[in-house]
This record gives C-alpha cells, sequence and structure tokens, in this order.
C-alpha cells in the first residue's frame, strides 16, 4: 500500500471542509442521541481519537497490533466484543518485526490473517504536512470501496509519524491533530496514536501537553517486575471523556516459535504474543514501585544487617539484599530489634507512638509484599528490592 494520491484534484483536509457555519438546536440533538458503539467492547470507542502510550519495551506495539488483528477479524480481544472492520496501520517501522508478530498472532489464535482487511503502509506518513494527509486519506478511501468503511487506523509512532514537527511544540501537535480530526471524521473510524511516555513523568505520553488534552481516551502500558522473574505488563485506562474508566488489566508476552520460518543459517525464528495474566491482589501490590516509607524500611534492614556483621551468614538462603549490602551477596538475617533501631535512627516522626506506628506498618507492607520473609522475630531478605532507587 501507498500513500500516493490518487487524484491530482484532491483537496486539502482544509479547503474541502463546507464554509457554512449552522447550529443545531438542543432538541434536535436530544431528540436522536448517537447511541455509543465500541470497536473492543467498553474500552477503545467507535469513531474516537485515543492515545495508547509506554516506556520503550513495554510491549505497546504488541498491544496495537493484537487489537488491530482482533478487529480486522472479528475475534474477541481478551474476552471483549470487537466491532469488525478494516484496519490501516501507519508503522514507522520496518515490516519484519510486524510480519514476525502478526505470524506469531496467526499462529497463537489460530486464526488467518492473509484474507483480513489490516493494511500496513510501506512508509511513516509526515502527518504535520496537509499534502501527506490528503495522501494518506486517498490510500485508505481508494481501499474502502473494495473493503468497506475503516474502523481503525493505528499510527505507530507518532514521533515516526509526525515528519518535522516537533513533538514538544503545542502548536504543531495542534496542527498534527487538526488533520487528523478531519480525516477521522470524513472517514468515520477511530485513529489510535502509539507514543512513548515522558522521560521523567512516566505516566503521562512524551512531549507537548496539547496531545494529551486532545485525546477522548488514553492508555498507558507499563512493565513490572516480579518478584521471581515473573513480571508482568499492565493496562491502565488513563482518560476517558464520555465513559468510565476500566480497571487495570495484566499481560504478559508468550514466547511463539514460527513454524517454518527460519533465520539465514536455517535456525528457527520466534516473536511473541500478548497474552492475559490472571493477577491476585498480593501479585499485583509485588509489581508496583516501593514507597518512600517502605524504601527507607528496606534501607533501615539492610543497615541493621551491615551492623550486626555485614553481609552473608548462615541461613541467609543466597537471598539477595538491596544496594549497600555489599556486591550481591547475601544479606545477613536481622532481628526485630536491630531492625527497628535502625529504622527509629532515620524516622522523622515526631513522637516515639509515631516512630512505632510508621515502622509496624513499613514491617507489614514489606512482608506482605515479598521483599522480606519474617520467622518469628527475625527478618530475611527475600529478593532484591529496589530500595533506594
Amino acid at each position: 500500500m501507498s500513500f500516493q494520491s490518487t487524484s491530482a484534484s484532491l483537496a486539502s483536509p482544509a479547503s474541502s471542509a463546507s464554509s457554512a457555519f449552522t447550529f443545531l438546536p438542543i432538541s434536535q440533538l436530544l431528540a436522536k442521541p448517537k447511541p455509543v458503539r465500541y470497536l473492543v467492547d467498553e474500552l477503545v470507542e467507535a469513531e474516537s481519537l485515543a492515545l495508547l502510550f509506554a516506556a520503550p519495551s513495554s510491549g505497546k506495539s504488541f498491544l496495537a497490533l493484537d487489537w488491530a488483528a482482533c478487529i480486522a477479524t472479528g475475534k474477541p480481544w481478551m474476552g471483549r466484543d470487537v466491532e469488525p472492520g478494516p484496519v490501516f496501520y501507519l508503522a514507522g517501522e520496518g515490516h519484519a518485526g510486524l510480519s514476525r508478530r502478526l505470524r506469531a498472532w496467526e499462529l497463537h489464535h489460530e486464526t488467518a490473517l492473509a484474507d483480513a482487511p489490516l493494511f500496513v503502509s510501506q512508509v511513516p506518513a509526515a502527518l504535520i504536512d496537509v499534502q501527506s494527509a490528503v495522501n494518506v486519506e486517498a490510500a485508505i478511501t481508494g481501499l474502502e470501496s473494495i473493503h468497506g468503511k475503516p474502523a481503525l487506523i493505528i499510527i505507530d509512532t507518532f514521533a515516526r509519524n509526525l515528519g518535522a514537527g516537533d513533538e514538544n511544540s503545542n502548536a504543531d501537535i495542534g496542527l498534527f491533530i487538526n488533520h487528523l480530526d478531519q480525516m477521522r471524521l470524513r472517514l468515520g473510524c477511530a485513529v489510535l496514536l502509539v507514543h512513548h511516555s515522558g522521560h521523567v513523568e512516566k505516566d503521562r505520553a512524551r512531549g507537548g501537553s496539547a496531545l494529551n488534552a486532545a485525546m477522548d481516551a488514553s492508555f498507558q502500558l507499563d512493565k513490572k517486575s516480579g518478584q521471581r522473574g515473573d513480571g508482568f505488563i499492565e493496562l491502565t485506562h488513563r482518560k476517558a471523556k464520555e465513559s468510565e474508566l476500566c480497571m487495570p488489566q495484566h499481560f504478559e508476552l508468550l514466547q511463539v516459535r514460527l513454524d517454518g520460518w527460519r533465520d539465514a543459517k536455517g535456525r528457527d525464528m520466534h516473536s511473541a504474543v500478548l497474552v492475559q495474566k490472571h493477577l491476585d491482589e498480593s501479585e499485583i501490590q509485588r509489581g508496583k514501585p516501593l514507597t518512600l516509607a517502605q524504601r527507607q524500611g528496606m534501607d533501615a534492614f539492610v543497615q541493621a544487617a551491615v551492623e550486626a556483621g555485614g553481609e552473608g551468614s548462615e541461613g541467609s538462603e543466597g537471598s539477595e539484599g538491596s544496594e549497600g549490602a555489599g556486591d550481591g551477596n547475601p544479606v545477613k538475617p536481622v532481628h526485630i530489634d536491630q531492625w527497628r533501631n535502625a529504622f527509629y535512627r532515620n524516622c522523622d516522626a515526631k513522637t516515639p507512638e509515631a516512630r512505632k506506628t510508621a515502622f509496624l506498618r513499613v514491617r507489614k507492607a514489606l512482608v506482605e509484599l515479598g521483599q522480606l520473609v519474617q520467622v518469628n522475630d527475625t527478618h530475611y531478605a527475600q529478593s532484591t528490592p529496589d530500595a533506594g532507587l
């Protein structure tokens, strides 16, 4: 699929809009309410503008391709119904990785994609440029007569399809969104932007604030670290203009061997698919960073271990300590009295009772989170905690 315009006389999005400006009486709006439709039930609304953001290597393209394949084939996504329709994927990177991921999706879901109305661009689109936006719309319209009205356009990633614009400039973002909105309204489809999270503020998309402000919905994908290497990926519904936010959902990447696909040396090739992971509340909590008080509690634990004889002790069962325990060697088991004394020395609480309450709360949380194992009045480091990070 190319992005060459199919008509030399095709008007730009700005000039093709009607010059008439009209108002509707409120009675007309109330008389015929438009039913809400979802591409992915109660999650991705039809004809909306949505944002999916995540840190690098967090699985955002896997999720975007999963939504694309499910909508194009009509296959439910993680138990949620979809509204099927053609999907157009504006890829910012090469096709090799996409083809492997889509082949893995076919194998895992036992669903062929060859005849599905799923289309991938040959090159990125510089959508801040009006002519580029015109060319994209023309290419989609050219396929509409064969495959039907488009359901979803996925732009992966925002930065690679922005063109000469600056993602930190709200003026450039505004122009980019204007082109997208006009395209989306004329085509009657939804648009999903895939983007990176901020360098410092991880719970927001990178770049100018106008991007999130323009969205009907936004989603964050975040990779969480498990206690024993059994991490998970969490999808958080951050914004929904017209509906309730959904509860977080959890996934993992499952490796898939690509039957019959081999590299230049004849070795089997692999990719992965996103699959649902059912977690209990304790597992979810373990994936979250420690609070400031919990980090202080772990720092005090390590300090008490060092004061009690340094790292390494019979009975430590090879558990890893936190930074400061010494070259990754096992942290010595710590009696509650030693730990409490170290905690009190650095505690900001004003009264003895407040210090006691703070310590009991931190102790309980660190044991419940699996950072420490309690045996009577002695505590052992269970794994490498994120104290001090």
